[in-house]
C-alpha cells in the first residue's frame, strides 16, 4: 500500500485527523483526554510548532498546527506514540490504537484558516447530529440552538471555550491569530463577537463541512496561487500517489465552465446568473470550487458580487440536492463530462 502524501509547505497550516482503529475508542476516561492534552502542551517547546485549534472526540482528535521547522511529521508521530504506549501500558493492552498513519490537509491560512478553525470547533455538534427536527434550508430549531450553544460552551476537550471567553487560554495555545480573523461588523467584545459567528452558522445548519468541496487532490486547501505553489513542492511515484495525480491536473478555469454552461443552457450567462430559481449559477459555483481552484471571494466576485457567506451557503445547498435532485445531478454530470472532470 502507498504511502500517504506528506505536504511540507513554509508558512502553511495544517489540519490534523487520526482515527482509533476499526473506529474505537481512544479516550475512554477523562485521566486519557488529560494526559492527551499535556502531551499537546509540549508540543511548541519540544519542536517549535504552534497549535492553533484542537478537539479531542472519543475516537478521534483534530488539530490545527503550524510548523515554522517543517517537522510536522516529528511532532504528530512523537504525540501519537507516546500517547498510544502510555494508554496501552495503563489498559494492559498491545498493538495499535490508531488507525494508520494521521491524515493531514495543508492550508493556506490567509484563505482557509478561520474555515478550518470552525469546522475543529463544530466537531461536537456535528456528531451529535443536531437540527434533524426540521428541514436543512430552515435550519435547527430554538430549542435545538439552545442545546446546541450549551454542547459547545460545556464541552471540555476543545480549544473552543478559551476562545469564546469561557476560560482562560493555556500558554501552549496559540489563538491571536485566529482571533484576528472574526468577522468584524458585530457588537460586543472580540469574545462575544466570536461566539455570535458561531450561532449564526449553526442557525442556519451550516457546520463547516463546506471546504471539503474544494480540497485540491484530497490533500490542500487555498487559492489557486497556493495550490501552484504546492503543487511545485510535490514529489514521489505518479503510479501509486493518487493524490499526487489529482494534483498535477490542471485545474477548469471559469471562463470555461461558463462556456459549457452557455452552451448547454441555450442561454447567455448572464440571463442564467440572473434567472430566478436556475441551478446553472449555483452548478458552476460548485465546479468553481471542486475543480477550478478558486476561493469562495473569488467565486463571488466572478459570480456577480456575492458575498463569501451568500456563495459558501449556495454551494452548500446545491451539493445537499445533488443527492436527492436526480434531474440536477445529471445536468451535474454532463457538465463534468464535458469539461473532463
Amino acid at each position: 500500500m502507498a504511502r500517504s502524501l506528506r505536504v511540507v509547505v513554509p508558512g502553511a497550516w495544517y489540519h490534523v485527523m487520526a482515527r482509533g482503529i476499526e473506529g474505537r475508542t481512544i479516550y475512554s476516561a477523562e485521566g486519557d483526554y488529560r494526559k492527551f492534552e499535556e502531551l499537546l502542551a509540549t508540543l511548541p517547546e519540544r519542536f517549535g510548532v504552534r497549535l492553533h485549534t484542537y478537539v479531542l472526540m472519543p475516537n478521534h482528535y483534530h488539530l490545527q498546527i503550524e510548523t515554522p521547522r517543517l517537522n510536522l511529521s516529528e511532532a504528530i508521530k512523537w504525540v501519537n506514540v507516546s500517547y498510544v504506549s502510555w494508554f496501552n501500558r495503563k489498559n494492559g493492552r498491545n498493538g495499535p490504537l490508531l488507525q494508520g498513519r494521521f491524515k493531514a490537509v495543508v492550508h493556506d491560512p490567509a484563505e482557509a484558516g478561520w474555515t478550518i478553525h470552525q469546522y475543529i470547533h463544530l466537531n461536537p455538534v456535528r456528531v451529535k447530529k443536531f437540527g434533524t427536527s426540521r428541514s436543512e434550508e430552515q435550519g435547527p430549531s430554538a430549542e435545538e440552538m439552545v442545546e446546541m450553544a450549551k454542547e459547545l460552551r460545556d464541552f471540555k476537550w476543545s480549544s473552543y471555550r478559551p476562545y469564546a471567553g469561557y476560560s482562560a487560554a493555556p500558554k501552549w495555545l496559540s489563538t491571536k491569530a485566529v482571533m484576528n480573523w472574526v468577522p468584524a461588523g458585530m457588537r460586543g467584545s472580540q469574545r462575544e463577537q466570536y461566539r455570535q459567528r458561531f450561532q449564526e452558522m449553526m442557525a442556519t445548519g451550516d457546520l463547516g463541512t463546506s471546504w471539503k468541496e474544494s480540497l485540491a487532490g484530497d490533500l490542500v486547501l487555498g487559492g489557486k496561487d497556493f495550490v501552484e505553489r504546492v503543487r511545485k513542492t510535490l514529489t514521489g511515484n505518479r503510479n501509486e500517489q493518487k493524490p499526487l495525480r489529482k494534483m498535477e491536473k490542471p485545474p477548469v478555469d471559469w471562463e470555461r465552465i461558463i462556456s459549457v454552461i452557455e452552451k448547454l443552457w441555450k442561454k447567455p450567462w448572464k440571463e442564467v446568473r440572473e434567472r430566478h430559481g436556475d441551478p446553472g449559477r449555483e452548478l458552476a459555483m460548485l465546479i468553481a470550487r471542486r475543480h477550478g481552484g478558486m476561493s469562495l471571494r473569488e467565486i463571488g466576485e466572478a459570480a456577480g458580487g456575492l458575498t463569501y457567506p451568500a456563495v459558501s451557503d449556495a454551494i452548500r445547498r446545491t451539493s445537499a440536492r445533488l443527492e436527492t435532485d436526480q434531474a440536477l445531478e445529471r445536468r451535474f454530470k454532463k457538465l463534468c463530462k464535458i469539461l473532463k472532470l
